[in-house]
């Protein structure tokens, strides 16, 4: 108990910035962990980025071509009828 008490008077003399390193050191992240950040921070960031970005572009492609080809087919069905009613 003693030795506890003397270690707690030790850390309470200590500087702000010593304590500030000291629990730095105990707050490193494992190399696991560091790898583990690199690897979400370099491919799963940007990958996701690219996935959304190519869907949101392709879904506005598609979007015109089906919009494009249903104007068509509508202009073709609306000129069959009209010569449909004319050759009447």
């Amino acid at each position: 108990m003693i030795n506890n008490v003397k270690h707690y008077t030790h850390d309470s003399n200590m500087k702000y910035d010593d304590r500030k390193n000291l629990d730095s050191v105990h707050e490193r992240l494992s190399l696991r962990e560091s790898l583990l950040v690199y690897f979400i921070g370099v491919i799963i960031v940007p990958v996701s980025l690219y996935l959304v970005i190519s869907y949101n572009m392709s879904f506005h492609v598609f979007r015109t071509n089906i919009i494009n080809s249903y104007s068509g087919v509508f202009n073709r069905t609306l000129e069959n009828v009209n010569y449909y009613i004319s050759t009447r």
